[in-house]
C-alpha cells in the first residue's frame, strides 16, 4: 500500500479548451463584522474561448455588483442574493455589507464555473422603490404591491397597472411610475 496523494478524479473537458476542466471552478467567500460596510472583490474571471460563466452568489445582508461582457463593461448593480446567472465574456463580482440601523454581520460566497452544457434559468434580482427610470438591462419587473410601469421609451410607451406579484416584460426606456418591486435580469 502506497502512502501518498491519490490522483484527481477524471473530469470532463470542453472541446478545444483542454486547460479548462472541473478544477477551473472558482470559489470565494467574504465575511463582514457588524458595522463594516466596505465593498470587497469576490471574483475576477476572464473568458475561455466562447464559453460563458455560470455564477452563483449566496449571502446575507449584502448587495452585489456584477460586471460582465467582452470588456466587463456591462454592469448589474445592487443585486440581492441568491443569484444564479449565466454571463458571457469576462466577469467580476463585488459585494458590500448593507448598512443597518442595528449593525449585523454579513457574508457572501460566490462560485463560478465555465458553462460546458445546457444553461439554467437566471435568478438575478434588484429591489427598487418609488418612481424612477428602470435599468435598460432588466428584462422584467415584478410588483411587490400595486404598481404602475411605463413600458418603452417616452412617446412610444404603454403604461401598465400591476397588482402584487404580477410581472411585466420590459424594453429599454421603461420606467416605474409608482409602487415598489424588483427587476429581473437574464444576461
Amino acid at each position: 500500500m502506497q502512502n501518498g496523494p491519490s490522483s484527481p478524479a477524471p473530469g470532463s473537458y470542453p472541446s478545444g479548451v483542454p486547460s479548462v476542466g472541473p478544477e477551473a471552478a472558482l470559489q470565494s467567500k467574504q465575511t463582514w463584522l457588524p458595522g463594516e460596510t466596505d465593498s470587497r472583490p469576490l471574483l475576477s474571471a476572464t473568458k475561455f474561448g466562447l464559453m460563458p460563466w455560470r455564477v452563483t452568489v449566496l449571502g446575507q445582508n449584502v448587495s452585489v455588483d456584477i460586471s460582465y461582457g467582452t470588456s466587463s463593461n456591462l454592469r448589474l448593480v445592487d443585486l440581492r442574493p441568491p443569484i444564479r446567472v449565466t454571463l458571457p465574456g469576462s466577469c467580476d463580482v463585488y459585494a458590500r455589507a448593507l448598512p443597518n440601523d442595528v449593525p449585523t454581520a454579513a457574508n457572501c460566497e460566490v462560485t463560478c464555473i465555465p458553462v460546458t452544457s445546457g444553461c439554467c434559468e437566471s435568478e438575478c434580482r434588484k429591489l427598487i422603490f418609488g418612481a424612477q427610470a428602470l435599468d435598460p438591462l432588466a428584462c422584467r419587473f415584478v410588483a411587490l404591491d400595486a404598481a404602475s410601469v411605463r413600458v418603452g421609451p417616452v412617446g412610444a410607451s404603454v403604461t401598465v397597472a400591476l397588482v402584487a406579484l404580477q410581472a411585466v416584460s420590459l424594453i429599454a426606456g421603461s420606467a416605474l411610475v409608482s409602487g415598489d418591486g424588483f427587476l429581473e435580469y437574464e444576461p
